[in-house]
């Protein structure tokens, strides 16, 4: 398979996960928090942002994790993404988004795609989709530019056991 084909399946992968933990653990934080929707929200948010963190450390070194249309857009922008594969990620994100949503609502025996029975539109939503994308944007943009030596969210950072590493710092005067 070649890098560009891994890249690709990364992020659809990525997206499809993303989006069955979004939806899945909406679903769930709904029928469990039994009609207190700041709880369902708090579960949900904490369930999203888990996942996302994981989903960038297990797939954001193969394909820089944008998992967003807008967010490999602004790749393009930047020149960090050629058009071809920012076409094809986005084609591949779309497709991923979609079998989230199928997978997740598979899951719970909901019907495999329907319409939202809550209508989710209007300036506050429109303004906090937009919100949550710029920070996404955002935070990609910072550590394209950073570097990802630098990220902060990496397995090296967390644990170098956690990869196998077997580098210890050892001073010139030990062996």
């Amino acid at each position: 398979m070649s890098m560009l084909s891994r890249r690709i399946v990364a992020e659809g992968l990525g997206t499809a996960l993303l989006v069955a933990v979004v939806v899945g653990s909406g679903i769930r934080a709904e029928r469990l928090a039994d009609g207190n929707v700041g709880l369902a929200l708090l579960c949900n948010a904490l369930a999203t942002g888990a996942g996302l963190a994981a989903l960038l450390v297990a797939l954001g070194p193969v394909s820089g994790g944008h998992f967003n249309p807008v967010v490999s857009l602004s790749a393009l922008v930047q020149g960090t993404l050629s058009p071809r594969t920012a076409l094809a990620y986005a084609a591949a994100q779309i497709g991923g988004g979609i079998a989230g949503v199928v997978a997740a609502h598979a899951m719970f025996g909901e019907p495999a795609l329907a319409w939202s029975a809550q209508s989710r539109t209007g300036l506050p939503m429109w303004w906090s989709e937009f919100v949550a994308t710029s920070v996404w944007w955002a935070s990609g943009s910072a550590r394209s530019a950073a570097g990802r030596a630098s990220c902060p969210l990496s397995w090296q950072a967390i644990s170098p056991q956690a990869t196998g590493s077997r580098h210890r710092h050892r001073s010139p005067t030990r062996p």
